[in-house]
């Protein structure tokens, strides 16, 4: 079993919006990668053709995760992201806890247990 939680996050950015959108991926990355250590990984892709992104996210556990939704809900981006974008889709993959499960019960009910695998 690992500790490991991945998130997953498919979203459309709204028409007009994707350099606005770029800019405050840059800043959200900034803060991120100074103020949660327990973020492995945060990256962006986007299709610059049809604006649709997708967020890959990875924490070291259950606590970093959680500590990380905690700061979107209530830190500065929150307003600003959704006022731009829509969320298509949020999957968390990894053994998630019922106290992460409740802190992302507004956002998704995807939860995919790891079952098997490896990382090199």
């Amino acid at each position: 079993m690992s500790d490991l939680i991945d998130f997953q996050i498919d979203l459309k950015v709204a028409d007009g919006q994707l350099e606005t959108f770029k800019g405050l991926v840059a800043e959200m990355i900034s803060f991120i990668k100074t103020e949660e250590p327990g973020t492995l990984i945060y990256n962006w892709y986007i299709s610059e053709a049809n604006h649709k992104g997708t967020l890959l996210e990875r924490y070291k556990n259950n606590q970093a995760a959680i500590k990380h939704v905690n700061n979107f809900v209530s830190g500065k981006y929150v307003d600003r992201l959704m006022s731009i974008c829509t969320f298509e889709s949020i999957t968390i993959l990894g053994d998630a806890s019922d106290e992460l499960k409740e802190t992302l019960k507004d956002f998704t009910e995807d939860f995919r247990n790891h079952i098997g695998g490896f990382i090199r």
